[in-house]
């Protein structure tokens, strides 16, 4: 039995030897990082949300942001009040990749409702990674304050009355 045990802990020494010379291997290879870049991803201007926007589709509409095509615009409306793109067309800075609101709103509604990763949303709109996320931030702000404005966007609990 001690035999056993000591060619037990035998096997044990080399399997760990074996994987810390995997992971020495592994530190000497070159490091990639490999991201989502704005060459790989198609123009914001022709992505499927502009496609979807421009049919109107309601239960296209409904699939993707959850709320019909009139909903939507009534939403739009109120949240454009509050969000401001501060850069674009005669403006100092990088050129938008959002460069409509509906778009912003859009996206932000399908990051709520849709079990969807960051990665697919980048693909969706035509956006890089690092926009997504500020821009996600600054939405859900907008998004709030505009809620707030909207009767209809209200809880309302029953009275007894």
């Amino acid at each position: 039995s001690r035999q056993l045990l000591l060619a037990s802990e035998l096997q044990k020494a080399r399997a760990k030897k074996r994987v810390l010379l995997l992971l020495r291997l592994r530190c000497m290879l070159p490091f990639d990082r490999n991201v989502l870049t704005v060459d790989a991803l198609i123009d914001p201007s022709k992505s499927p949300w502009h496609t979807l926007y421009a049919s109107q589709d309601r239960g296209s509409f409904i699939a993707v942001v959850s709320i019909d095509p009139q909903s939507f615009e009534c939403l739009l409306k109120a949240f454009s009040v509050h969000y401001v793109v501060k850069s674009g067309v005669g403006k100092s800075g990088r050129p938008p990749k959002f460069i409509f609101k509906h778009a912003v709103l859009a996206c932000l509604l399908h990051y709520y409702t849709a079990a969807v990763e960051n990665k697919s949303l980048c693909e969706l709109f035509g956006v890089p990674p690092a926009t997504l996320s500020r821009v996600l931030a600054k939405d859900e702000t907008a998004l709030c304050a505009c809620l707030n404005d909207l009767p209809d966007a209200r809880i309302r609990f029953p009275s007894k009355e």
